[in-house]
């Protein structure tokens, strides 16, 4: 099938593309042994550390809910220093633009 670059091909569906047609790579057998040998390893690993994979994911969601809570003290810390701050500075920065202006 002679398809142009960007022309979508007259037939639905692309079980009549290759790999190489759909700009995907082909998997290659070497790759998937590579990765089922490494995750066999890593595995064997975490298991000889008492880390399951239910507890890993849950260490994960409590460091991000930890961060996410951090995050927020932290913004409701500065918020309230931000508005008290503003309510000196920027009073001074208009009278100062007003005094420039009127100058000018």
């Amino acid at each position: 099938m002679n398809v142009t670059p960007g022309a979508l091909p007259r037939t639905v569906g692309c079980d009549h593309l290759s790999a190489e047609q759909d700009g995907t790579p082909p998997v290659k057998l070497s790759t998937v042994v590579k990765l089922i040998i490494a995750s066999l390893i890593v595995g064997l690993l975490l298991d000889a550390l008492g880390i399951t994979p239910l507890g890993f994911w849950s260490w994960i969601a409590d460091t991000a809910a930890g961060v996410w809570a951090w995050l927020a003290r932290t913004l409701d810390w500065a918020l309230l220093y931000i508005l008290v701050g503003a309510s000196i500075v920027l009073p001074l920065y208009l009278l100062r633009q007003f005094l420039r202006r009127r100058r000018s």
